[in-house]
């Protein structure tokens, strides 16, 4: 298993709507893509200084799921539209053991 994350800082005139459009289609990719075992993501809450503006985390079997999912076409169509919006972007892949608790957790979005 692997954990896929992207954080996003936007430019200045990115949009709050902008945002939560954003990251609703990022949440239908566990539904449109069959790569995707688990997805969430958000805007930053702004606990702490310093942080990115909006992250996502995603969850594959192995790299190449996450390599189907980069091909897929709801996932182009959205990094088209993040990358419209950002003024940096990084991502991070780790592994995570099979039997991890955050597998198999439900979507407090949807619950």
């Amino acid at each position: 298993m692997l954990l896929h994350l992207v954080l996003a800082t936007w430019k200045p005139d990115v949009r709050a709507e902008d945002v939560a459009e954003l990251a609703a289609s990022v949440r239908r990719f566990a539904d449109d893509i069959p790569e995707v075992l688990l997805v969430r993501a958000g805007a930053d809450l702004e606990i702490q200084e310093h942080n990115a503006d909006f992250g996502m985390a995603a969850v594959f079997a192995d790299p190449s799921a996450l390599g189907a999912f980069a091909a897929h076409p709801a996932h182009l169509a959205v990094s088209r539209r993040l990358a419209t919006m950002v003024a940096s972007v990084t991502r991070l892949q780790f592994s995570l053991a099979d039997d991890d608790p955050i597998i198999g957790r439900p979507d407090p979005v949807k619950a």
